[in-house]
C-alpha cells in the first residue's frame, strides 16, 4: 500500500525545511527531519527519525494547476498563489507516521490544507494526528 498526501499553502505560508522541523519540535512530535535540503528544489526521499528509528518520506513540490485539474474541489479552497507539497510513503508504517505527523504540523502551523489523494478529500488536522499515532503504534508492533 502506498499513499500520498498533498499539503496546499498560500505562497507566503509555505515553510522552509528549518521552519517545518522547528514546528515538529515545538509540537513535541516524535519525528524530525535529519537531512538539510532545499524544499524548493528537492524531489525524492527525505530522511527523518521517528523516535530513535531512521525513516523518512517522499517529498516533492507539485504543480497546483495540474493537481486542481485532477481534483476540481481544490478550486473551491481560497488560496492565493498556491504551493503544493507532496508527502508520500510506501507500505512501511513508520514512513506513514512521518507523513501524517508532518502533514498535521504543516496544516496547523502553516495554514496548510491536507488533501488525501485516494478519496480526494480534505483531511482535518485532528484526523491527520490520529492517523499518525495509529501508524506509529502499528510500526512499533511490527
Amino acid at each position: 500500500m502506498s499513499m500520498e498526501l498533498y499539503l496546499i499553502f498560500a505562497m507566503q505560508d509555505a515553510p522552509t525545511l528549518d521552519q517545518w522541523n522547528s514546528a515538529l519540535s515545538e509540537h513535541k512530535l516524535p519525528v524530525s527531519i535529519t537531512e538539510a535540503v532545499d524544499l524548493t528544489s528537492h524531489s525524492g526521499f527525505l530522511p527523518m527519525r521517528l523516535e530513535d528509528a531512521e525513516t523518512g518520506l517522499y517529498f516533492l513540490v507539485e504543480d497546483y494547476a495540474e493537481l486542481a485539474a485532477h481534483f476540481p474541489s481544490l478550486r473551491e479552497i481560497p488560496i492565493v498563489d498556491p504551493v503544493v507539497y507532496s508527502l508520500g510513503f510506501g507500505g512501511r508504517m513508520d514512513e506513514g507516521a512521518a507523513v501524517f505527523y508532518s502533514a498535521y504540523v504543516l496544516a496547523v502551523t502553516f495554514n496548510g490544507t491536507a488533501l488525501e489523494t485516494q478519496g480526494g478529500t480534505v483531511m482535518p488536522a485532528e484526523g491527520l494526528l490520529e492517523a499518525a499515532k495509529l501508524m506509529q503504534q502499528m510500526a512499533t508492533n511490527q
